[in-house]
Formats: C-alpha cells, structure tokens, sequence
C-alpha cells in the first residue's frame, strides 16, 4: 500500500484531534470516507475538498477516523460512519494518520 504520490512529501503526524462544526444541519463539512468493517479495515478520508473546514481544520486524505464524539470507528460499518458524521452538528474527531487508504479485504 504504497502513499499517494501527492502526499509523499508531508510532515507526518501520529495522532490528532480535529474539531468541526457545522453551521447549518444540512451543510457539508467538506471530506468523504471510504471503508468500515463489512470491508474488513476501519474508516479512512478518501477525499478533503480545497478551502472547506476539513481542510483548514487538518483533516488529510489517509487519515484514519478512530473515534468521533468518543465513539470508537475503527469497528464502524460504513452506514454507521456516514449516519454520525452527517448528523453531529460538532465532531470531535481523533485521527492517525497513516498516509495511504486501505484497500478492501477479499475473500
């Protein structure tokens, strides 16, 4: 699981707590996910759009999600993940950076 050619070059970070708030109950918070546990790895940032509060705040492509609100995501299914990230208004969220996204166990 090579990095992304993009991210070769960052400083790496360990852990971090990212702290976003949404304004508005239907407004985005500018980062999507990919995997949870029916794909056998935990909840990884596929994607931080340009000058959203993801971005400001220090969320990275990569980052692993290890718990939000003090509930653990590294056992969450997808489903799960997405339903708390779209309808917590604050998210305080402690992520590892691990620099690359998993892909999917197969059989």
């Amino acid at each position: 699981f090579a990095p992304h050619i993009a991210e070769l070059g960052r400083p790496r970070r360990p852990c971090a707590l990212v702290t976003l708030t949404r304004s508005r109950s239907h407004e985005g918070l500018g980062f999507s996910i990919r995997g949870g546990s029916e794909h056998g790895v935990g909840i990884y940032v596929s994607l931080v759009e340009p000058g959203s509060s993801a971005e400001r705040e220090g969320l990275r492509v990569g980052d692993q999600i290890v718990t939000v609100n003090d509930m653990i995501f590294i056992t969450i299914c997808h489903d799960e993940a997405v339903h708390i990230l779209k309808t917590g208004r604050r998210l305080l969220m402690k992520v590892r950076d691990v620099g690359r996204l998993p892909h999917a166990r197969t059989q």
